[in-house]
């Protein structure tokens, strides 16, 4: 994390890129640590190294943007094997979308990796995406998606009056809040996909 900070301050700023971009993006997994974990004491990455990311806007003079959580999440408890990722395992909590609803108000939105990845046959168990998913192969709710980190992040304005930032899940179509009739649909196109599969000449 330290090294891609240091690109960000001594490459994108230093080359003069300020004003060719309306948002900083950042990546704001939680690793296996508590949101609230100071990012000088986690490694290799912690929801908090936003904050680094954010000092690195101000010492270049672009504190009047605002940030995009592009990416961010954990990774479901499982007994199986994920290899390098299985240190990422982490049981539900919505308090990093409450805190970028209450503590930092430069984030504009959140993007949630991701929706509905264990519904399709490409990703397999053993595949760290299928364990992000907040959906379960069957199309019901994981507990992550039960307990509605958008509803956390999103429910009322700030005490300034500004508005909390949007959280969005990667997998979903238009990138707000599905409905059960989206799910229907995300489900219907598994099924239409398998069914192609299988037409298909050996």
């Amino acid at each position: 994390m330290r090294a891609l900070l240091s690109a960000l301050s001594s490459g994108m700023y230093t080359a003069g890129a300020a004003g060719s971009f309306d948002l900083v993006g950042m990546h704001a997994y939680l690793g296996s640590f508590a949101p609230e974990t100071d990012p000088n004491t986690c490694s290799p990455m912690c929801f908090r190294d936003v904050e680094r990311f954010r000092d690195v806007m101000l010492g270049n003079g672009d504190g009047n943007k605002q940030a995009m959580i592009t990416e961010m999440g954990a990774l479901a408890q499982t007994s199986v094997d994920l290899g390098p990722f299985a240190w990422m395992e982490l049981a539900p909590d919505v308090r990093a979308l409450q805190m970028a609803s209450g503590n930092y108000p430069w984030i504009r939105g959140a993007m949630l990796f991701n929706f509905d990845y264990a519904m399709v046959p490409w990703n397999q168990r053993t595949s760290e995406k299928y364990w992000f998913s907040l959906l379960q192969p069957n199309g019901a709710s994981t507990q992550r998606w039960t307990r509605s980190p958008r509803r956390a992040a999103t429910d009322g304005s700030r005490s300034d009056g500004s508005h909390p930032p949007q959280a969005a899940t990667e997998g979903s179509r238009s990138g707000v809040a599905l409905t059960r009739r989206a799910r229907r649909r995300s489900r219907s196109r598994c099924r239409r996909d398998r069914q192609d599969r299988t037409r298909r000449p050996a």
